[in-house]
């Protein structure tokens, strides 16, 4: 798959703009009510990234901007992509724009932004937590995006369109109907 560079940048410009992002702390507020608090990491190259940590420390929100490329994740939903809107300024982090987002998470997004943390060997938590999650999702193929459970008349409405009966929907539906019985056998002997 071939896959643009950034907004037309050369691919030493994109990993520049990786490489020497720094974290604000000059910009750093008091945690909220909640105990959550707003890291900013800015790079003069074309490079921002928002994390919000909970009052432990974890990671619940990430919001990376690089050129035009936008990706926002928050803990327990799908990594999701759009496009920067709004110029960037070194005194204060961006601020998010629900309106940039592409209405499905765009691949090709995901692959420039892989390719630009390709090479990150840096230390910095926050950065290499946003890796891990650009990795992940290129890996994965998006896994919080993914129904992983389904209900029992969903498969068994699936298997009928697909011209037989699922036998696991049958071993756990009958299986469903014993427990009910042996139950119902339980409560009336006691």
């Amino acid at each position: 798959m071939s896959v643009a560079v950034m907004g037309g940048r050369s691919e030493s410009e994109v990993i520049r703009a990786v490489d020497s992002m720094a974290r604000m702390k000059a910009t750093e507020e008091p945690p909220d009510e909640k105990g959550h608090r707003r890291i900013w990491h800015h790079s003069e190259a074309g490079g921002d990234l928002v994390s919000v940590v909970d009052k432990t420390g974890r990671v619940i929100i990430q919001e990376l901007y690089l050129f035009d490329d936008v990706m926002q994740w928050h803990h327990g939903a799908r990594i999701r992509t759009g496009k920067a809107v709004e110029t960037r300024t070194k005194l204060a982090p961006p601020t998010f724009n629900p309106a940039s987002l592409d209405k499905a998470t765009d691949r090709d997004r995901i692959e420039r932004l892989r390719k630009a943390f390709e090479g990150y060997g840096g230390t910095d938590t926050y950065l290499l937590h946003v890796k891990r999650l650009i990795e992940t999702s290129k890996a994965s193929g998006f896994p919080a995006a993914a129904v992983v459970t389904r209900a029992a008349g969903d498969l068994y409405r699936r298997s009928k369109q697909s011209g037989g009966v699922n036998k696991l929907v049958v071993i756990g539906l009958g299986a469903a109907a014993l427990i009910g019985i042996a139950l119902l056998v339980m409560s009336r002997s006691g």
